[in-house]
């Protein structure tokens, strides 16, 4: 009996005969086999390949040296075939740090062993250039856009898990996208296989931001317009989110034009200095959190030179850095058209001063009439 090499381990199990291996081939001399009697030997062989699986029988008759008795049992191979699923986690990326991308490639045998080996499994994915790629989990390598993964099987019923982080190529910009991932990979015969891929996304957390806000109040209740010298109360308010992710105190300056008359200030939080129209409030990113206000009591100028323009009043932080180093403005500003209470009339009035008695002037009398005029 001979087999062929997709065939190893061969073992004999049971039989009336004992014959010798050599090689790929199981031999035996039979003295003498007697009518009506049976002489055999059964063994059991691997199946190793997916080809040379070849099972040849044969016996020769010394009477019948010409004539040899042939049987052809080669196996017929039952290929189990593989059944490879993927399901990708979404990464969320930490503000100034990185986002962990999970995959999970699964071998789903249903029904329990209805299915075989995935073999040279490889994820085929899309990065996007905004992000790029480290800590690759044992067992798995990247190249060139590829994740292989370096055990040659995946039995069936078995799940593997490719994690990955994610790391913004720019810090100060919200980073987003999707990766696209295809899987391929062999059966146990190196048969391909490329089974349904996968979108996974990925995106940054909340940044964190800084916003001022300015608004007028003028005593006359105008939005836009106001008088000669009305009262006008400004009031700042700042905006920030996150508080934990900025390294510096937020500095806001407002430098009140000199149309107006600075009054009273007032706030609970901070700390604010002032140099003669210029104000500087100084707050922890905690206190800005709060979202505070500061009120500044002005009187506009009473000068009616100064009537008839528009003032603008401009808050302004420069340069507030967050924990990872990203520099941020903002500024805000209220604008008022300033005029007087109305136009000034002129009146003139004519009164004669050398009416005659008579109450008139005669015809061609050379007395001339005097006016007082009055304004």
């Amino acid at each position: 009996s001979q087999f062929g090499t997709g065939l190893i381990e061969p073992e004999l199990i049971d039989g009336n005969l004992t014959p010798e291996l050599n090689g790929q081939r199981f031999q035996v001399r039979i003295d003498s086999l007697p009518g009506g009697e049976t002489r055999f030997f059964k063994y059991s062989v691997k199946v190793n390949e997916c080809e040379n699986l070849e099972l040849d029988v044969g016996a020769i008759n010394p009477c019948e040296p010409n004539l040899t008795y042939t049987d052809d049992d080669s196996p017929k191979l039952l290929l189990k075939q593989p059944n490879i699923k993927i399901i990708a986690e979404n990464a969320t990326i930490q503000y100034c740090g990185k986002g962990t991308m999970k995959i999970n490639v699964m071998n789903v045998d249903e029904p329990q062993g209805s299915r075989g080996p995935a073999s040279n499994l490889k994820l085929n994915a899309s990065i996007p250039s905004n992000v790029s790629i480290s800590n690759i989990t044992e067992g798995w390598t990247y190249a060139n856009d590829v994740f292989s993964y370096d055990t040659r099987f995946i039995p069936a019923g078995e799940t593997q898990v490719l994690a990955f982080d994610l790391t913004p190529k720019a810090n100060c910009t919200n980073t987003s996208g999707t990766i696209m991932i295809n899987p391929v990979h062999d059966n146990i015969c190196n048969d391909p296989f490329t089974p349904p891929g996968t979108i996974a996304s990925y995106s940054s957390e909340a940044p964190p931001t800084v916003s001022l806000n300015m608004t007028g109040s003028a005593s006359g209740e105008e939005n836009y317009r106001i008088f000669l010298g009305e009262e006008v109360v400004f009031t700042i308010t700042p905006k920030v989110t996150f508080p934990e992710k900025w390294q510096d105190n937020i500095i806001i300056t407002d430098t009140i034009p000199d149309t107006f008359t600075i009054g009273d200030i007032n706030t609970t939080v901070g700390t604010f200095e002032r140099t003669d129209n210029t104000l500087t409030w100084t707050l922890t990113p905690d206190e800005a959190a709060l979202s505070p206000n500061l009120t500044v009591t002005t009187t506009a100028s009473d000068d009616p030179c100064d009537s008839g323009q528009h003032i603008s009043n401009s808050a302004s932080l420069l340069d507030v850095t967050t924990s990872c180093g990203c520099v941020m403005d903002a500024s805000a500003s209220v604008s008022f058209y300033l005029q007087s209470k109305g136009l000034a009339d002129i009146v003139e009035v004519r009164q004669i001063n050398n009416l005659p008695e008579q109450g008139g002037y005669d015809v061609c009398e050379s007395l001339q009439a005097e006016y007082i005029v009055q304004y």
